[in-house]
């Protein structure tokens, strides 16, 4: 049995004056709530990645480092971390490669990521459960168990939609 955390990145400022413009948005002061809103969710709900994956753009990598904070306090966060930049505005079938593709004995990953690609992964994921989501908003965190022991086989047919969470401010 596997578990992914999908979750959208948390809320952004407008702009940015970087060189890489988008790619470079900081989260807003209500964004760094929501990131810390799911990471307390999560740790509530006994939700505890060993994986994280994200896009490298600096709001979902702040996202998943302020969840990894509040599901572990002061403690150092034993999760290890992939901040990939073929994940940045990723769609939904590129974003279920990076999932299959990962190896080893993980069985709960986090994957950070943008929409268009994290909605409609969801709404593959969910099938019959997909009129749960409307629109996914920043920072909404859709759990996911997989029935398989190998996240290559992981696909509609053996997932379902066990939580769905978005912080209300």
């Amino acid at each position: 049995m596997k578990t992914l955390y999908l979750l959208r990145h948390a809320e952004a400022e407008g702009g940015s004056s970087l060189a890489d413009g988008d790619h470079g948005r900081v989260l807003s002061i209500r964004g760094r709530a929501e990131g810390r809103e799911v990471g307390r969710f999560m740790k509530e709900h006994g939700m505890v990645p060993e994986f994280i994956l994200a896009s490298d753009a600096l709001r979902t990598m702040s996202t998943a480092r302020l969840v990894a904070e509040e599901i572990f306090g002061d403690r150092k966060s034993p999760i290890t971390s992939r901040f990939d930049r073929a994940l940045y505005l990723a769609p939904a079938d590129a974003l279920l490669g990076h999932v299959q593709d990962v190896t080893g004995k993980l069985d709960r990953l986090l994957l950070v990521a943008h929409n268009p690609g994290v909605l409609e992964l969801a709404l593959h994921l969910a099938g019959t459960k997909a009129l749960a989501f409307e629109g996914f908003a920043p920072a909404t965190l859709a759990v996911f168990e997989i029935d398989t022991d190998d996240w290559a086989l992981m696909d509609a047919g053996n997932t379902r939609l066990t939580a769905h969470f978005t912080p209300v401010f």
